[in-house]
């Protein structure tokens, strides 16, 4: 993991996004939502949208089977609101969601680069 990690940003020519930029990033989601965000996000590309990864219906309903193993008491978030996003990538494009019961996480991030 190291080594991705370290060849990915020597290609990009950017550092690591400090921990607190991704913490401020952080915008609460309630559950539906972020299951939805997690679908689009593990069906298709941020950048080509017509580039699809899995089929819709697919990602949704294990989107759906995310949140329900977490149960009704997770958090949820994104770096994504109503506004646009704020990344934490240094990459062109990135959004994540990001969900916890306390003992148990999850986090699907897109990282798109043009």
């Amino acid at each position: 993991m190291r080594r991705l990690h370290k060849e990915y940003w020597h290609r990009y020519g950017s550092d690591p996004v400090p921990v607190g930029k991704v913490e401020a990033s952080l915008v609460p989601w309630d559950a539906p939502d972020a299951a939805a965000l997690m679908g689009g996000l593990a069906s298709v590309s941020l950048l080509w949208p017509s580039h699809a990864y899995m089929d819709r219906d697919e990602a949704d309903a294990v989107a759906r089977r995310v949140v329900a193993a977490l149960g009704p008491g997770a958090c949820w978030w994104s770096n994504r609101d109503d506004g646009g996003v704020d990344g934490v990538t240094g990459a062109t494009m990135d959004t994540f969601v990001a969900g916890s019961d306390g003992d148990r996480f999850v986090v699907l991030i897109q990282v798109q680069e043009d």
